[in-house]
Parts: structure tokens; sequence; C-alpha cells
């Protein structure tokens, strides 16, 4: 995802950390496959045992292991996608089912974080012509940001909004943190550059997703001042592009 001119400035420790990252991501991948086939056989064992005896006093644990397991097949299908190749065949897609997969990819550590994440999707059935899994990706890194940026805050949140507009779609990621100084701003795009402490970023969230979006045709900017700041993201309909 780096420019030539970027890997000039790559440090022998920053490669490293990005091909250790890259092997994290891959085996992940294999993971999330490998447990596909041990979950659909416990949920298929469920079903036969709810079937073989429908009044059982146990049916109402049946139940709720199926709900668990059905959750885990969700989050499975969700996690999944993120490993999808983004530099696929453009498509037509609804970018609301795409924001939802992203909400869904991140509202357990958003729970565990204790943030509030929402989202307001204005125009549900607008379509984008691209890969929905560049535009995921890029959604989850910046939700996964905002999170870290609102833990800590009071009443922390994150806002995720969904405006359709004539020219395409207009996306945004807001939180309830401190906003970057400005004398960082500048700086918040390069590869390996971090606000945060040592062990807690990588510095690739925001350049990786900004490639991902520019790769669709579309923008990623961050806008706004202090508590107010966010990041935009602009992507064409077909018809624009």
């Amino acid at each position: 995802m780096s420019t030539a001119e970027d890997r000039e400035h790559l440090t022998v420790d920053e490669w490293l950390e990005s091909g250790r990252l890259g092997e994290i991501g891959l085996l992940s991948m294999v993971l999330l496959h490998e447990l596909r086939q041990p979950l659909f056989a416990i949920s298929a064992l469920v079903q036969l045992a709810e079937a073989a005896d429908p009044e059982s006093q146990n049916r109402k644990h049946l139940v709720a292991m199926r709900d668990q397991l059905d959750q885990m097949e969700r989050l499975i299908d969700t996690y999944g996608g993120l490993g999808e190749r983004a530099d696929g065949p453009s498509l037509p897609f609804v970018i609301s089912a795409t924001v939802e997969r992203s909400l869904a990819t991140m509202r357990h550590r958003a729970a565990q974080l204790g943030v509030l994440l929402e989202a307001e999707v204005n125009g549900s059935e607008a379509i984008v012509y691209g890969q929905s899994a560049a535009v995921l990706q890029s959604l989850v890194a910046l939700i996964q940001n905002a999170l870290d940026a609102a833990h800590g805050t009071e009443n922390p949140w994150v806002r995720v909004t969904v405006e359709a507009e004539a020219a395409g779609v207009v996306m945004r990621v807001g939180d309830s943190g401190p906003g970057i100084p400005a004398e960082e701003r500048s700086r918040v795009f390069e590869p390996f550059y971090t606000t945060k402490g040592p062990g807690e970023g990588t510095g690739l969230g925001l350049p990786v997703a900004r490639r991902l979006i520019e790769s669709q045709g579309g923008r990623l900017t961050l806008e706004g001042e202090g508590t107010e700041m966010f990041i935009e993201i602009r992507l064409p309909s077909g018809s624009s592009r």
C-alpha cells in the first residue's frame, strides 16, 4: 500500500514491524477460515438436539447456545470480510450495508472500552461503484482510531454519519476525543506516525485508509478543529466516475 517514495523513508525497524503486521493479518484470516468448520458442526449438532426432543427441558439452553453460535458466525463473516482483496473488480454496492458491517466489527471493542458507537445513515439505498472490501477496511481503521481517541473522555462516543449527495456519498467519523494538535495535523497521514504511546498504535491506520479510499476514486481528509474534528470520506457514485 506504500509508494516507492514512502518505502525509501522507512527504517529497518519500520520494515520489520510492517512485515510482522502482515504475517499477523494472514494468520488471522487462516484462523477465521479454520474456525468455520467446527462452528458449523457444533451448530448442526445443536439443531439436531433441538429437533430430536422439542419438548426437552433443556430446549431453552439449546436455543441460547444456537443464538450464541449464530453470533459467532456473524462475527466470522464480518471479520473475514476484512481479509478480502481491496484491489479486486469494481462492482456496485449499497454503502449502508458496508457501514453496518464496519459497525458490527467494532461494536464489541466499543463495549469493552465503554464507548458509545452510533451511526446516522441518510440515503440508506445509496449505491457506490468500487470495492466494498476497501471501504470496509478503511472504515474499520477509522473507527478503531476514533474509539482509542474517545476512550477515557467524559461520556465517550464515536459517531459515523452517511449522507447521499448527487455526486456520491459523504461519510464522516467523529469522536469525543480532544482532536489532533494543529502542529501535528500535517503529519497524521504519514506512515508509522502516531500520537499514541509506545505499543498502543502503529501509525498505519490513517495512511492505509486514505490509500484505500483514493483507490476508489474518493477523498479522505481531516476536517474541523479541536473536539469538533472528524475524518471525512467522499466517494463518487457509479455515474460520476
